[in-house]
């Protein structure tokens, strides 16, 4: 299935990056000086078509290739990777979202509200950039504790969703801020099926294609933030959830290949001197029978009447 997970992660990104594209000359050319957008734009109605096009390649390319196939394990089972390919880079994502959150929150306005938010923004960036660089050292060594950093990345999508509504809710263009919602939307219920795989609630082929269209439309969202300390966390969402899409497609096998494998013959001669332990009797523990007609001594209490 590795070749599968690749033409579906080069499929996401290369619509993506159009989609990229597009929305960077959506910005330059739609939108009036006063901030209104011109109906029925040429660049526009080729963006949302893109959009819709590539969600339904997604589902059906997502449902095919799974096919009849499933996954076995919890998190640490389905997304191992014995090399360290992953585990660098979700490192170098930690340490890049640790720094955008710091500098995004100096950028704020000195006090009052918006920096408060702002901080707890960062907090939250910072935190799930430390709990991706966690899921990958954990799932390359199939340890536990996964289900804490899982949650971490789910929790700053959420919020960050309640910050972006909070700067966008006065504003009357739907067109100015509807992609990122649509981004961040997609990418709460990404990470919230990955996080499933940590309380093995998995639901592998809804993971899968969301996870895809997340990181696509998150290319467009960080279109909108160019410019801004938010584009890296863009670029955070945009790698985590390729990287979970591409490793969960490799993970997908037959029935046959998920069936538990038969114990080997050293195995199952442990298993029988367990059991003949067992079921050799504890002499202690049985009373003595009296003689050839199998009458049971009743014990002494002392003279009888």
């Amino acid at each position: 299935m590795k070749k599968n997970a690749l033409i579906l992660t080069v499929l996401t990104v290369i619509a993506g990056l159009v989609a990229f594209f597009l929305r960077r000359r959506e910005l330059a050319t739609v939108f009036e000086p006063d901030g209104l957008a011109r109906r029925g734009a040429a660049v526009s109605v080729i963006l949302l078509v893109l959009c819709v096009l590539a969600v339904i390649v997604l589902i059906v390319l997502s449902i095919r290739l799974a096919g009849e196939r499933g996954v076995r394990g919890g998190y640490a089972e389905v997304f191992h990777v014995s090399g360290p390919v992953p585990t660098v880079i979700s490192a170098l994502l930690g340490i890049a979202m640790i720094a955008a959150a710091f500098l995004n929150y100096r950028s704020a306005a000195a006090g009052g509200t918006r920096a408060v938010v702002e901080g707890a923004v960062g907090l939250l960036a910072a935190l799930a950039g430390v709990g991706g660089f966690a899921l990958a050292v954990n799932a390359r060594r199939r340890s536990g504790g996964c289900a804490l950093p899982a949650v971490l990345v789910t929790l700053f999508v959420c919020f960050f969703i309640l910050v972006t509504y909070k700067k966008r809710a006065t504003d009357p263009v739907l067109l100015n801020y509807m992609y990122d919602f649509v981004a961040l939307c997609f990418s709460a219920l990404s990470t919230l099926f990955i996080a499933g795989f940590a309380f093995d609630r998995a639901s592998p082929r809804k993971a899968l294609w969301v996870s895809f269209a997340a990181a696509f439309f998150c290319f467009i969202g960080a279109a909108d933030s160019l410019g801004e300390w938010t584009l890296v966390f863009y670029i955070f969402l945009i790698v985590y959830q390729l990287m979970h899409g591409y490793l969960l497609t490799a993970a997908f096998r037959a029935h046959e290949e998920l069936a538990p494998e038969p114990p080997s013959q050293a195995e199952e001669e442990a298993y029988a001197e367990v059991l003949a332990e067992f079921e050799e009797p504890a002499q202690s523990g049985v009373p003595e029978e009296n003689g050839a007609s199998g009458e049971i001594d009743a014990p002494d209490n002392g003279d009888r009447s």
